[in-house]
């Protein structure tokens, strides 16, 4: 079901009260640049309890609602002040209280109707920018954000943030802080799959990478509410003429992964952390520089939290990541894991080009044991 989206406003949100820094100008850390123009989209769909069947109590719930979102969110951003900086250029961002974008938007479409069977292509309607322009490039804007209301009530939140400054783990903690203070509360500190025989192609070689949060590696663990990019990438490379098969591949990871130690992340911290990240950035360029090789990341939002982010209507029907663009080859080849609702599952958003999904989803030893595009209302106990 294709949804239309209406604009009803936009505007910046500042933090309640203004930020008093001695450090007005953030460089990015040797792992940020990584990650340099690229956005993590996300949606959340909420069927909001106080939905009514008429429309002008439809209407000034939304607006109550709205009203809540935007307070909340101010109050959050005085904790989360680098969310209102400005991106100066690929190296620093400016901490000067701009604030956060902010868009409201009417969806002319029941949110029920749209749950029984999601049009993945349509989500990026409901993303704060035009996806198909090179808006999301250019923009200073650290954080993006879009409330959409659908008619007779239900709400999708979604956000944008920079990933040469915000990383997944960043996004989440954000998302249910502002959900707590919608709530009137404070927040509490508190698998890898394998590459499929579909997806390889006739090129000569796979390269599989995967990230790493490296939070809970340090000895001295970093605070839940960090911002950053702080995960690391391990590879792992595929010969499609060898006998390598998925175990060796999973095996592989798992060595890369026991390696980032407590030990790893202090070389990181020290002064000879840049060498380090500049030894794995030459790794990377010489892997990715290869014409003949398919690339796969793997990128896990597992114990993330985003199932529990209630800001008022409940708790989400359904989340979900979205895509920047209706070109399909800007986001290919990249697989995220979630989390079920309720612990017992994983699910994969997989997104492979044309040619490769058509044989991925085909595939007889993936349909034994996973369901392909399941409605979030039919798999509610599932997430």
């Amino acid at each position: 079901m294709t949804l239309e989206v209406k604009i009803i406003a936009t505007e910046k949100i500042k933090p309640a009260s203004p930020t008093s820094l001695p450090l007005r100008t953030y460089k990015v850390s040797i792992l940020d640049p990584l990650f340099r123009h690229a956005y993590v989209p996300m949606v959340l769909f909420y069927p909001n309890d106080q939905t009514s069947s008429d429309l002008d109590d439809a209407i000034a719930i939304a607006g109550r609602t709205q009203r809540r979102l935007k307070q909340s969110l101010s109050e959050t951003l005085t904790r989360y002040y680098p969310f209102v900086g400005e991106v100066q250029d690929d190296l620093q961002i400016e901490f000067n209280d701009e604030g956060v974008y902010y868009v409201e938007a009417q969806v002319d479409e029941h949110l029920t109707d749209f749950l029984r069977k999601p049009d993945i292509k349509s989500l990026h309607i409901l993303l704060p920018f035009d996806p198909n322009s090179m808006e999301y490039i250019s923009t200073p804007y650290v954080v993006r954000i879009q409330v959409n209301i659908f008619n007779y009530g239900g709400g999708a939140i979604s956000m944008c943030t920079s990933h040469i400054f915000i990383d997944g783990h960043t996004s989440t903690m954000f998302l249910k802080a502002w959900a707590a203070t919608a709530r009137g509360q404070s927040l509490e500190q508190k698998c890898v799959i394998g590459a499929s025989k579909a997806i390889h192609g006739s090129k000569e070689s796979s390269v599989l990478s995967l990230s790493v949060n490296l939070r809970r590696k340090s000895l001295s663990p970093f605070l839940e509410s960090s911002v950053g990019n702080i995960i690391w990438m391990v590879i792992a490379q595929c010969k499609v003429n060898s006998n390598l098969v998925l175990p060796f591949i999973v095996g592989h990871l798992k060595n890369s992964i026991v390696e980032i130690n407590s030990d790893f992340v202090e070389e990181i911290k020290s002064d000879e952390g840049s060498l380090k990240v500049g030894e794995h950035l030459k790794e990377m360029a010489q892997l990715y520089s290869n014409p003949d090789a398919d690339y796969f990341l793997v990128t896990s939002w597992c114990n993330f939290g985003l199932h529990e982010a209630n800001f008022g209507w409940g708790k989400p029907k359904w989340w979900c990541i979205s895509t920047l663009s209706t070109n399909t080859s800007v986001l290919s080849n990249v697989i995220y894991l979630v989390d079920t609702k309720v612990g017992d599952g994983i699910k994969a958003w997989v997104c492979l080009s044309e040619q490769y999904m058509a044989v991925f989803e085909r595939d007889p030893e993936l349909l034994a044991f996973a369901s392909l595009d399941p409605s979030p209302l039919e798999h509610d106990n599932q997430g």
